[in-house]
């Protein structure tokens, strides 16, 4: 057989299910990273703001933070991580979505899901300006079968700078019993609010893992 038809039939011969599987992974790949791109983009262009949450450009629309509270039965912190979300559908205020670390006194854990907006339009800046937060407990398919959404935390406060400095309306003192142990009474039972508790959560390094605030030392 001539050179250049064993040449030919090399280069028409099959690769085989491995070197498929290799050139899918990476079209797979680049479409994943072609997308995150595109939506950084979008972001770009209808929140801004996200990407100076803070006070500091981000190269992700994000922003995560950490901190202490005095509460029933001793110190509680917070980890949560934030990002943009529909704006709110009543007055249209700027809008986050996100996810928290709730850790007691106790050593109890609890992820609840983070939903919160500010208070009026912003632009770049988002220095001085106040916001409020929900944090709820959304458990595996919460949407189908319902359930128990209890410990509820509501936030409310300011930026500062890097941080935002927030306070419980006295929600904290009704999630929790004064042993820092979670009340799962029936609802017509639950403690009347007592004391408020302030929360400055510190900016931290941006992780896709949600700091564990059990490890916290602040």
């Amino acid at each position: 057989m001539p050179s250049s038809l064993r040449a030919s039939a090399r280069l028409q011969r099959p690769t085989g299910c491995l070197g498929c599987l290799g050139r899918l992974a990476l079209i797979l790949a680049g479409g994943v990273v072609a997308g995150a791109v595109l939506l950084v983009a979008i972001d770009h262009v209808f929140v801004p703001w996200a990407f100076y949450l803070g006070g500091t450009r981000h190269v992700l629309p994000v922003w995560q933070g950490i901190g202490r509270m005095r509460g029933p039965g001793g110190d509680y912190v917070v980890s949560l991580w934030i990002s943009p979300a529909r704006p709110d559908r009543t007055f249209h205020l700027p809008s986050v979505d996100g996810q928290a670390y709730l850790c007691t006194p106790r050593g109890d854990r609890f992820l609840l899901r983070a939903t919160g907006y500010f208070t009026s339009k912003i632009g770049a800046d988002t220095d001085g300006k106040q916001m409020e937060f929900e944090l709820r407990r959304r458990p595996l398919l919460w949407r189908v079968i319902g359930g128990d959404e209890r410990p509820r935390v509501d936030l409310r406060g300011t930026w500062r700078n890097s941080n935002l400095e927030l306070d419980d309306d006295g929600s904290l003192s009704r999630a929790f019993l004064p042993d820092g142990m979670l009340n799962t009474g029936p609802p017509r039972n639950q403690p009347r609010t007592r004391a408020h508790a302030s929360l400055v959560l510190h900016e931290i390094p941006f992780s896709w893992r949600l700091a564990d605030c059990r490890a916290s030392d602040r």
